[in-house]
């Protein structure tokens, strides 16, 4: 079994090219905490599984067919 850190890492990279590139909004649902947080430019936000999809697809629409690429990644385990 892989270690919590590689665990971390592919469920962020699944995010990002599943979720954000590709659309898939069940796989968003999935992996999301129950209340999820976000802290950007806009200021904080809270979604729960059942709202985040119609913010990323909002998201998606300013920015049809948008990449991302990782180049570094920190990812730690909890103890």
């Amino acid at each position: 079994m892989s270690s919590i850190e590689e665990r971390n890492v592919a469920a962020l990279e699944r995010w990002v090219h599943e979720v954000f590139e590709e659309g898939n909004l069940d796989l968003a649902k999935e992996l999301m905490a129950p209340s999820y947080v976000g802290h950007g430019p806009a200021g904080t936000v809270t979604h729960t599984p059942q709202t985040y999809p119609a913010a990323i697809e909002s998201k998606r629409s300013n920015a049809p067919g948008k990449r991302y690429e990782m180049h570094d990644v920190i990812a730690r385990g909890t103890g």
